[in-house]
Order: structure tokens, then sequence, then C-alpha cells
């Protein structure tokens, strides 16, 4: 029988050959082995997102960190799972522990969990703007339910009227065309609602380059300025300066202790994001 550490090298290589299947189940026995190791679960979460089973992959993440609670990895993959599901404002709070808990590790994950909290915020955006187009449409179909309603009421009192004969139909076709033209407007100015929220939305279609991160031409999550005074994405300029401690602009000695948080930039990339909906 293999050992615990055995089962995860074949999950390995099934996940490797894209067998998401078979590596889960390895990764399984693995876990029946030994349910302490943290990696085994982190394993397992990643073949079931290839699988997309994301509440399968939740469960693993947070077994994974009940044993290690500051685990970047797992944190990493949890905000996966749970943009997939759609739990935004628990998604950000996991990404951004991740996130945080990276760069204090000098973790070569912070520029890919940089990248999950933008793609968190555009979806969350992309949703928000689809309830909104959902609630119009729920709306408009009330109001001309309404409409309708109206109609035939004053329909029905024109025969409690007495009405009869061209009399009758010339008060009909009128009653009619008069809600007709209502129904018209009334569609006519959702239109014009929704198109305007959608215009809106792409007004501005690139992001300005002083919103953009010159390494990795991301907008800007947690901008930092060098001694030279130039601005970069704290994660990729961290991930660059492991290769030998340079500023990319100088190429004099950086260390991390040199940045300094650019307040201003990071306050006008989040702006951007609210107005544009684009990350």
């Amino acid at each position: 029988m293999p050992t615990a550490e055995e089962f995860k090298t074949i999950g390995n290589d099934f996940y490797s050959n894209h067998d998401f299947e078979a590596a889960i189940m390895n990764y399984s026995q693995a876990i029946v082995k030994n349910p302490k190791n943290v990696i085994y679960y982190q394993n397992r979460a990643m073949a079931y997102s290839k699988l997309g089973k994301y509440e399968e992959m939740e469960r693993d993440c947070s077994k994974a960190l009940e044993i290690l609670p500051n685990s970047v990895k797992a944190l990493y993959y949890l905000g996966i799972a749970l943009t997939a599901l759609r739990r935004f404002r628990q998604g950000a709070e996991v990404l951004d522990k991740a996130y945080a808990e990276s760069v204090k590790m000098s973790s070569a994950l912070s520029p890919k969990i940089s990248e999950q909290i933008l793609l968190l915020k555009e979806q969350r955006h992309s949703h928000e703007l689809e309830s909104v187009r959902r609630q119009s449409d729920t709306l408009l179909t009330y109001m001309l339910e309404l409409l309708e309603k109206d109609k035939q009421e004053q329909l029905n009192e024109l025969k409690a009227q007495g009405l009869s004969g061209q009399a009758l139909r010339s008060e009909r076709q009128f009653v009619q065309e008069e809600f007709l033209d209502k129904e018209k407007q009334i569609i006519s100015t959702f239109k014009a609602s929704q198109k305007g929220s959608q215009n809106g939305n792409s007004a501005m279609e690139e992001i300005p380059d002083y919103l953009a991160d010159p390494i990795s031409f991301n907008l800007f999550m947690d901008p930092v300025v060098t001694p030279a005074g130039q601005t970069y994405e704290r994660s990729w300029l961290l991930e660059h300066l492991k290769g030998g401690g340079k500023d990319p602009l100088t190429r004099k000695n950086l260390s991390p202790k040199d940045l300094y948080p650019n307040l201003a930039v990071k306050k006008a990339a989040e702006d951007f994001m609210k107005r544009n909906g684009k990350y």
C-alpha cells in the first residue's frame, strides 16, 4: 500500500496529465493516510477547481486553514473559490489577508493574489450591474402589468356605461391607442435608462498610464514609490527585486525597506475602478 506522500506524488502526475478525477482520488487517499498535511488539501482543492467544483474546493481550503490559519496558498485558493461562487465580500476579505501574508513572507504568490483581487472586483462590478438590469426588467414587467390592468378596467367601464355599436367601438379604439402609446413610452424610457447605464460604464476604455504598473501593466492596487520617484505595484516590484535587488529604472541597489505607499495613486486607481468597473 502506498504511503501518503506516494499517493500525493501519483496525484500530482495525474494532475499534470489533466486527469483531475484520478488526481482527486489519490489526494483523497493521501488525506486518509495523513489528515493533518495542508499540502494534500491544497492540491485536491486545485484539482477540484479544474472541474469547476468550487464548493468542494472551498471545503478543502477551509480544512487546510484549520490546520495552518495563515497559509498563503490556502487563503489564495479559497479566494478563487469564493470569487467563483460569487461570495464577493467574503472573498475580498480572504484575498486581502492572503495578500498581506504573502507580502510579509515575500511569497512568489503576491502578484497572482493581487491579480485575483482585481478580478474579484471586476466580477463583483459586473454582477452588480447585472443585478440592477434584472431589477429593472422586473420593474418594467410589473409596470406593464399594472398598465394592462388599468386598460381592462377602462374597457369594462365602457360596457358599464351602456355604449354599443359604433360608439362602443370608437371608444374602445381610443382607449387601446392611448394605452399603446403609454406602453411604448414606458418601454422606451426603460431602454434609454439601461443604455445610458451601459454607456456610462464603458466611457473610459483605456487605463491611464499613470494608473498602470510599468511591470505588469495592471491597474494599481497597492502602489509604492521608490527613492527615484517611480511608482510600481508592490507585489510585482518585490518579485523583481528577488532577481538581484536593483531598481528597474536606475539599476541602483533597492531594498523593500526603501519603498513607501503611494496613497494618492492608490486613491486615484480606486476611483477609476468605481467609475468604470475596469480592472
